[in-house]
């Protein structure tokens, strides 16, 4: 008796738990440590697309140095937030409204 008791106490106060978390705020946490998983997946791609071309290359510095500016612009793009930084300055521009420009007759030029 005293062992359902105590069972039926703990699956009721991990039910209340739950219902007081909420599944949304699971769900965002779930989010939350997927994006650092989806991050270093990146990061481990770019790298080994960075190694495979410079091997293919030759190993030459010039493709080291190539493969390696695109795959930081990549992993900066992806990881770094910069397609936000990106959107954000493209839609503030589009957004933006024309610059009025007047023009004075100059009286030498009357």
């Amino acid at each position: 008796m005293l062992d359902t008791l105590i069972a039926r106490a703990s699956t009721t106060s991990a039910v209340e738990s739950l219902r007081a978390e909420g599944i949304l705020d699971r769900a965002n946490g779930l989010i939350v440590d997927m994006t650092a998983v989806f991050n270093t997946a990146v990061v481990f791609v770019v790298c080994v697309v960075v190694l495979i071309v410079t091997l293919k290359g030759g190993f030459t510095v010039v493709k080291l140095v190539s493969s390696g500016l695109v795959g930081a612009l990549v992993i900066w793009l992806v990881v770094g937030s910069g397609l936000v930084n990106l959107s954000g300055s493209v839609g503030s521009e589009l957004e933006s409204s024309a610059t009025v420009v007047t023009i004075e007759s100059h009286p030498a030029l009357a």
